[in-house]
């Protein structure tokens, strides 16, 4: 069973239901990968928030595991297609990409340090992959492109949507009050 804890409250409440009454058969083992915490918010929307949702659980479950995230580096050298940001295909493609370098792997080592930045889930850790992937695949030839700062920039977009707004169309602008100085940050258009 997969992302019970993004179903609507009721519903994940009544599988759980439905799967401990219906299929409590000996001998039969369910194992339900969900974000815990996720599915606690969950039944506290149907029972009420002072519902101690996490004894509830308890009873659904006999035994719990969390799995360690995944070392970023490596899940997005699985989950993308590397080979995009290798020196052959930019060559080929006369796509010049900073920083420069002539390993892959060190510049998705550099994409999942931005991201680890931004503590993106590792779902939206590929799919920020796949948008940079994309881009490159579809820039014309002899373009230029910031790795680092199209991360940077699709983990603002994915973070808080307005700010990259303000950022992308020049109208980022930050009054910042320290003591008696003040000080105006901008982006100039």
């Amino acid at each position: 069973m997969d992302e019970l804890d993004r179903c609507r409250p009721s519903y994940a409440v009544e599988m759980l239901e439905t799967i401990k009454h219906i299929f409590d058969i000996d001998g039969v083992v369910f194992v339900i990968a969900t974000d815990t915490e996720q599915l606690q918010h969950a039944v506290k929307a149907v029972y009420g928030e002072g519902f101690d949702a996490k004894i509830y659980l308890g009873r659904f479950f006999n035994s719990r595991y969390s799995l360690k995230s995944p070392n970023l580096e490596n899940f997005l050298d699985v989950h993308s297609d590397a080979n995009k940001l290798s020196e052959d295909y930019l060559k080929r493609v006369n796509i010049e990409v900073f920083p420069p370098n002539s390993d892959a792997k060190i510049t998705l080592k550099n994409i999942s340090i931005v991201l680890e930045a931004f503590k993106v889930s590792a779902r939206t850790a590929i799919q920020i992959t796949d948008r940079i992937l994309a881009t490159i695949s579809n820039m014309p030839r002899g373009s230029k492109l910031d790795i680092l700062m199209l991360s940077t920039l699709l983990c603002i977009k994915e973070k808080d949507n307005e700010l990259f707004e303000e950022i992308v169309n020049g109208k980022f602008e930050r009054v910042i009050q320290k003591g008696d100085s003040t000080k105006t940050i901008y982006l100039a258009e």
